[in-house]
């Protein structure tokens, strides 16, 4: 019986005191009283990223919050406060990552409509509306800037 406990002891502590890190993490100083929500994770911030940033995902103009939540295994309501922490709400972050992906085919002289397609966007219209929102001016006129 005293044989048992003894073996079961080490095992309580190490598990109370084994703590997981990336590499990512080993920087980051958190006070031991502040207790980060799932969507401040930094697990989650790179799962989110990663997920989002892969072409097949952003490529495709019916990629929903729903989608992504369920590729990173949590819920939708995660994900959205998420995005809300990064300043911005799901279709504008996602928006961004899709003119991130826009901007060298532009300047490569891409015809719209295939940067469009390309880029995930729904319409000439949204890529349109989503670029100049973000960089203040249309896409055609960004691309005359670069490519004069």
């Amino acid at each position: 019986n005293g044989e048992a406990e003894e073996e079961h002891e080490p095992v309580a502590d190490e598990a109370q005191t084994a703590v997981e890190t990336t590499p990512q993490m080993a920087d980051m100083v958190i006070a031991p009283h502040v207790k980060l929500k799932a969507w401040q994770e930094p697990h989650f911030d790179e799962a989110v990223r990663h997920f989002c940033s892969q072409e097949k995902n952003f490529s495709d103009p019916d990629l929903s919050v729903q989608d992504v939540a369920q590729g990173v295994g949590t819920n939708r309501t995660y994900v959205s406060r998420w995005c809300k922490e990064q300043g911005m709400d799901f279709s504008t972050y996602i928006a961004h990552i899709r003119l991130d992906h826009a901007l060298p085919l532009l300047v490569s002289g891409y015809p719209i409509n295939e940067i469009v397609t390309m880029s995930g966007f729904s319409s000439p219209r949204s890529f349109r509306t989503a670029f100049v929102a973000r960089y203040n001016c249309t896409p055609s006129e960004y691309r005359t800037r670069k490519q004069s």
